[in-house]
Parts: C-alpha cells; sequence; structure tokens
C-alpha cells in the first residue's frame, strides 16, 4: 500500500480504492490492469530470471526485434534500454535486475514490452467518484542524443481541442477508470 493510501485511511479521508495501490507504481500491474478492464495495453512481460525473459521472447518472436526493458517500479527515463536483439535485452536484463532503481527501490525482476514508436503523451487530471477531468495533455519532444534514445528536448502543452489529442482523452479517462 501506498503512504498516500495509508494516511488516507489513517486520518479518514477519501482516496483511491486501495486494492489497486499496486497498480499505481508497478508498471506491469498497471499495464495488466489496463488490460484486463478490456482497454488496450502495450505487450509486455515481466520476468525475474534470464531463462523466463528468453522464453518470452522465444514466444513472442518480435519481428523487427525491437523492445524495451526497464525496471518495474521507477520513474522517468530511469533504466529504460531499448533493445534491437536478444543479446541487448540480456545486457540490460543483467544490468537492471537487482539493482537499485532512482526510487531506491531494488530492481526484483525487469519489466520487458514492446517497442512503441511515435509522439508520447502525458495526460493530466483529477477524479473524484469516477468522474475525470483532463488538466493538461502534453507533448514530449524525445530523441537519440549522447548514447541515449530517449533525451528529452522539451515538453509542449497541447490544447485539449486539437484534433489529434482528442482521442488521447477518451483513452485516459478509460486508463483512469480502470
Amino acid at each position: 500500500m501506498l503512504l498516500a493510501d495509508q494516511l488516507s485511511v489513517q486520518m479518514g479521508t477519501r482516496s483511491n480504492p486501495l486494492e489497486l495501490s499496486h497498480a499505481r507504481r508497478n508498471k506491469f500491474d498497471m499495464g495488466e490492469t489496463v488490460r484486463e478492464a478490456g482497454v488496450r495495453a502495450v505487450r509486455q512481460y515481466c520476468g525475474h530470471t534470464w531463462d523466463e525473459v528468453m522464453s518470452f521472447l522465444e514466444e513472442w518472436k518480435p519481428s523487427p526485434f525491437l523492445c524495451v526493458v526497464k525496471p518495474i517500479q521507477s520513474a522517468g527515463s530511469d533504466d529504460v534500454i531499448k533493445c534491437t536483439s536478444p543479446a541487448e535485452v540480456n545486457e540490460a536484463f543483467h544490468k537492471i535486475n537487482g539493482a537499485v532503481n532512482r526510487l531506491g527501490v531494488v530492481n526484483e525482476g525487469v519489466l520487458v514490452q514492446e517497442y512503441l514508436d511515435g509522439a508520447e503523451y502525458v495526460v493530466d487530471s483529477v477524479s473524484r467518484d469516477g468522474v475525470h477531468k483532463i488538466t493538461a495533455i502534453w507533448e514530449y519532444d524525445k530523441r537519440a542524443a549522447n548514447g541515449h534514445f530517449n533525451v528529452y528536448f522539451g515538453t509542449y502543452l497541447r490544447a485539449a481541442s486539437d484534433e489529434l489529442v482528442i482521442p488521447l482523452v477518451g483513452y485516459a479517462k478509460q486508463v483512469t477508470t480502470a
């Protein structure tokens, strides 16, 4: 349970449902919670050993081979590694698994996800009683630089009325409900 959820219970204030606290920080649980709600989600696998990850890759057979390997619980772009071969996934797995991430959490396993090419957006919102209000929509300008594939060059506030982002609002509300 997250600290904020614990405080809410102790203080008798309203909060998010406690049974889903794990899905607000654990990236694998987050994706699976979304998928279980019938909302489109990225293909992913949470592996705790290299053999588990390799078995997943052999079953998946991405073509072309392109995936992202990252900590299960972290923030920002902490150890998010784009891989183009099983050898690169192996290297990323062994770099991440067992290491302490930027949140001070020991990485117990890794998350392997399909790589989604294109612009990245963040939709900020607040919710109460199942009603979601969008407060901001950001487009991230990330590009390759200094040996990394996802360096931030800027963030741009997008208008909610922008034809390109209107579908994001509906999707974000579905994800938040999940």
